[in-house]
């Protein structure tokens, strides 16, 4: 389930979930609560994806080290990180360097670092 929070000064509204035991918070950019509130439905319905399964690629990429908040809010670089998978399979170290390289520019994807272990 997601939750929306209120910044208290500044009334912007944040989106906070749970995936695989770690807690996701970020930004929704809106002071509108009804908006608020229809972004963290669309939240709620991709981490549902994510949890039953249903987007094998995405769990694939998820293990692979990309992190789970660039899948939830994917930025334009991520899109097309994507559309390349589509048309032909990378390697791990293929697809990390892929992904760091969309992290590197102006404006990259913010979010926690990804998971290295192999857990």
């Amino acid at each position: 389930m997601a939750s929306i929070y209120a910044h208290p000064k500044s009334g912007i509204y944040d989106v906070a979930f749970w995936y695989d035991g770690d807690q996701y918070r970020k930004s929704l950019k809106t002071r509108n609560r009804r908006r608020a509130q229809e972004d963290a439905k669309a939240v709620e319905k991709a981490v549902g994806a994510l949890k039953s399964g249903r987007d094998k690629e995405e769990l694939r990429l998820i293990r692979q080290g990309i992190p789970v908040l660039d899948l939830i809010f994917p930025t334009p670089k991520v899109k097309e990180l994507l559309a390349d998978l589509d048309r032909k399979p990378l390697t791990r170290t293929q697809l990390l360097e892929k992904w760091s390289n969309t992290r590197r520019r102006k404006g990259g994807l913010h979010g926690p670092s990804p998971r290295t272990d192999s857990a």
